[in-house]
């Protein structure tokens, strides 16, 4: 499974021990690639090599509010222009299935903050106890297809 950073390294494993399932035993690995624009880089090695993989990756486009300053407004946009690109070019190299965007980002899917001095330490305590009904379903969606891979 190949995550963007450190806290889906953390947090997916949680999930499939809340799903009932050790990813050791089945030997399943959870690589962090160094965010979205390496994630491409991983999937071509993995490809490359005849390694089976699925994607998860932040969506990462966020609305643009009216309220916000002309500045403001504009650097988002071109922010969501960088990522519509990576998000395409994952979309254009992962087969559909194996690609799973979290929308808007694994914190807006879990309800964590997106501070980053908090993010892995409020993923470890949310998903460590998280049971398998409280699971979203686009955190669920990755696993089961791994599981019934």
């Amino acid at each position: 499974m190949l995550v963007e950073g450190n806290t889906e390294k953390i947090a997916i494993p949680l999930i499939f021990d809340a799903l009932g399932e050790d990813i050791n035993r089945l030997g399943i690995s959870v690589i962090e690639c160094g965010g979205k624009t390496k994630l491409s880089l991983f999937v071509r090695v993995s490809q490359a090599i005849g390694i089976p993989h699925v994607v998860v990756a932040d969506r990462d486009i966020r609305e643009i509010k009216e309220e916000w300053s002309d500045n403001r407004k504009e650097r988002e946009q071109e922010r969501n222009k960088k990522h519509r690109k990576w998000n395409k070019d994952l979309v254009d190299l992962v087969d559909d299935d194996r690609l799973f965007f979290l929308d808007p980002d694994l914190e807006g899917v879990a309800g964590l903050p997106r501070s980053e001095d908090q993010k892995i330490d409020r993923a470890i305590e949310h998903f460590s106890s998280i049971q398998s009904e409280d699971i979203p379903e686009q955190l669920r969606a990755p696993a089961k297809f791994i599981l019934q891979g």
